[in-house]
Parts: C-alpha cells; structure tokens; sequence
C-alpha cells in the first residue's frame, strides 16, 4: 500500500484519505461518524460511451451497444444466482448503475459494514458468465430497452442528443438496442472485464460511519492481487462543431408536450470540466432562474409551467447547455433565451446578481455533505476526473462574473441549437 494521502476542507473540518492498495486499486475513504449509515461505491471508469476494446497486442475491437450496461447486469449474478441475497442477509440494500462514462456497484448499510464490503470486492472481482446466462439475460434487457423506447422523457432527451452529436457515442442509449446486445457474448463480456474492470481504472469508495483500519485491514485480506494494473486507452472522439439537425418531433402518449432545448457547446478537457460545469450553472441561473425576470414572464405567460428546468450536459468531448419543460411553445421559449443572452452580452452580467447566484450554488455544494449517498457519488466522480473533492467550494469562492461573460461571447450560438418535442398521439 501507498502512503495514505490526506485531503482536508478547512471551511467543512473534514477530511478523507485516499491510497492506492498493492493491487493498483485507488481507495479513497471518508469517514463521517456523525451519521449511522455507510455507503459504498466500487467503480469503473468505463460506461456507456466506450465503444472501443483495446486488446493487450494493440488491436482494437469495437463493442457492441449497450455491453458496459449488460456486464454490470451480469457482474451483479454469481453461480447461485442473484448476489443481492448477501446483502440482505445483514440488512443491506445494494444495486448498481451504468452511465455514459462509469459502472458503479453500491450498497447501503447501517451495521455489519466489514461484512458488506467484503461482498462487494467479492462479487465485483469474481466475474462469472456463461452462453446459458447471457442468453437468458438478452431477454431481460430486452423489455428493458423497450421500456426506455416508449419513455417520453428519454426519447426527448436521447433525440435532441441525437440531433446534437454527429459520432459522439453519448448519442446511443446506455441499454443498447435488441439488435446490439444480440452480438454479445460470454467471451466479449471477459474481455471488456479484463479491460475496463482491471484496478488502475478502477476505485473503491467508502463514506459515513466505519472503522478506517479495519476496513484497510480488510482490503488486503480479499482484494485481488493478481488483476493486471494497466492505464486503460481511450481514443478520441472526433465530433465536428455543427449539429445533426435543427428539430426534431416524435409522436407519444404523453398528456402534454415535452421539449429540450439544447446548445452544443465547444468541449473542454477534463481538468477544466468542473469550472465549466459551475460556470454554465450560474448562467443558467442568471438567464431563467426562477428568480430571473424572463422566468418570471415566460410563466405569468403560461410559456412555461413548473416543470421547466436546466442542466449542464458535460463530459469527455461533450457539452451541451439544455433547457427542458412541458410546453407546446418550445420555439418561442427558445427565441426569448436568445434574446435574453444577447440583452446580457450588450449590458454584462450585474455583479447583485452573479454574486447572489454564485452564493447560492456554493450554498448547495456545502449542503451536499449532509448526505452520504451524495458525498459518495460526488467523491468517485472526482476521483474520475482527476480532482479533488473540495474542488467545487475553491472554485465558487474564486469565480468572477468576467469568466461568465467571455463563455457568453461565444456560447448559446442559435447555429448550434436544436429542438427536440415529444407531442401527444393525435385523437382527431
């Protein structure tokens, strides 16, 4: 084992350590012994956007759509079933998730935490899959990604992606389709574990109330040692700057229509993700918070209900600015966002107004600790992207309104906008 680095926040008095095992694996632990639960992430840098396998002779393979998600389905199923089972027994909740760049296994627990983490490594490290197993699993995605078909708040999401990325994989449903997932096989699934499952691209993530020795005690006992520690390559994604199209429609049983608006934005290398991220956050805010004045009148309008919201959609060579709702009028919605970034570019930012917004997303980073769950997930997310967890709060306390106002220059450009609308199946 490495050296344990600590890493401290003197604003919050708390502390994690992060170390890296003598099976290459990153371990990072943050006890908060004020809390009765503990939560577990065991994560892999390897999500739904990794399309390529490159083999240890160099070669590359392309992997079917859909494989990082029907491997985390597979991982979570041992030779006696359902590995859910270990968990229960000692009052633990477990589960898993795919996204577009990471798989994480997870659990819950108030007691037994040693035991609990225990069956995670476990079952994580011991892959089993079989031609029976796979096949019987085809099925079950299956109506999985049926589900995410007639889902209207994934389709208008997927299809404004869609028409945002020419090659970017972020544009392929995280499930795969039933012609994709078809093609896997038990040897491509080892594969892939061999690639993307090995420690070096892997990390361990424990926060809330443990004992810190034992728990390293314990990793020695059952982490695998014989996983080969290798980098994992990933190669660019060559995405050109214009969109797919500019609109797009799809017919649903929804009782009213949805839309997404979304800008392609240029992306940015990942030490400079979480910057953007929070800049464009405070953007946001400052264009249609609800405390914004073209909130304020595109509601009283009824341009707009409730259920409007924004997000910043970032990533390794992505990033997008979205705005989404339940509104027929997305295109009006959409003119009045535009003409509200050129009223800010013309007049610049109100300092009132940056500070308010900055102070109140620093406010919900701070808040954020109060959970486990939530300081798991943003811990591992961190790790991923090569930063430290506190990085969101220095980054807040030193961010002007002029960094704002240069991304505004070139940002929200109406040349890299697209409309996506999901409406009602027509009864006439």
């Amino acid at each position: 084992m490495n050296e344990k680095q600590i890493i401290s926040s003197a604003l919050l008095k708390e502390s994690y350590s992060v170390y890296t095992h003598s099976s290459g694996l990153r371990v990072l632990l943050y006890p908060m012994t004020q809390f009765s639960s503990t939560y577990a992430l065991f994560g892999t840098y390897y999500g739904s956007s990794d399309e390529w396998l490159v083999k240890a002779d160099g070669t590359r393979v392309r992997i079917p759509d859909g494989t990082a998600h029907f491997l985390e389905h597979k991982l979570f199923e041992d030779e006696d079933g359902d590995v859910s089972r270990h968990f229960a027994k000692i009052g633990a909740v477990s589960n898993a998730y795919t996204s577009f760049e990471s798989t994480a296994y997870l659990f819950s627990t108030s007691s037994e935490v040693e035991t609990a983490v225990e069956a995670l490594v476990k079952f994580v490290q011991t892959p089993y899959f079989t031609n029976e197993t796979v096949k019987k699993e085809l099925g079950i995605i299956g109506q999985e990604t049926r589900m995410y078909e007639d889902d209207p708040n994934w389709r208008v999401f997927f299809n404004l992606i869609g028409n945002l990325y020419h090659h970017h994989p972020i544009k392929i449903d995280i499930a795969g389709t039933d012609e994709s997932i078809a093609a896997i096989t038990p040897q491509m699934l080892y594969d892939c574990y061999e690639t993307y499952y090995n420690p070096a691209n892997m990390a361990l993530v424990i926060v809330g109330n443990f004992d810190e020795e034992k728990i390293c005690a314990l990793l020695d006992r059952v982490l695998r040692t014989d996983l080969q520690a290798n980098p994992v390559e990933k190669p660019p994604v060559d995405e050109p700057d214009s969109i797919v199209r500019a609109y797009s429609e799809q017919t649903l049983s929804v009782s009213a229509p949805l839309f997404h608006i979304g800008f392609k934005e240029h992306p940015v290398s990942s030490k400079d993700e979480l910057p953007t991220q929070l800049a464009y956050t405070i953007l946001h805010e400052l264009l249609v918070g609800k405390s914004s004045t073209l909130y304020q009148q595109m509601y009283e309008e009824k341009l707009i209900n409730t259920a409007f919201d924004k997000y910043v959609f970032i990533g390794r060579g992505f990033l997008s600015s979205i705005f989404s709702g339940e509104s027929a009028y997305a295109d009006e919605i959409a003119d009045r966002i535009l003409t509200e970034v050129q009223r800010m570019r013309e007049n610049g930012i109100e300092e009132e107004a940056f500070e308010r917004a900055r102070r109140a997303l620093y406010g919900q980073a701070v808040m954020m600790f109060s959970e486990v769950d939530q300081v798991a997930g943003a811990l591992l997310s961190a790790h991923f992207s090569n930063r430290s967890l506190y990085d969101t709060l220095s980054i807040l306390s030193s961010m002007k309104k002029e960094t704002l106002e240069q991304i505004l220059d070139s940002a929200f450009s109406k040349e890299r906008m697209s409309i996506s609308m999901v409406v009602p199946v027509s009864h006439e």
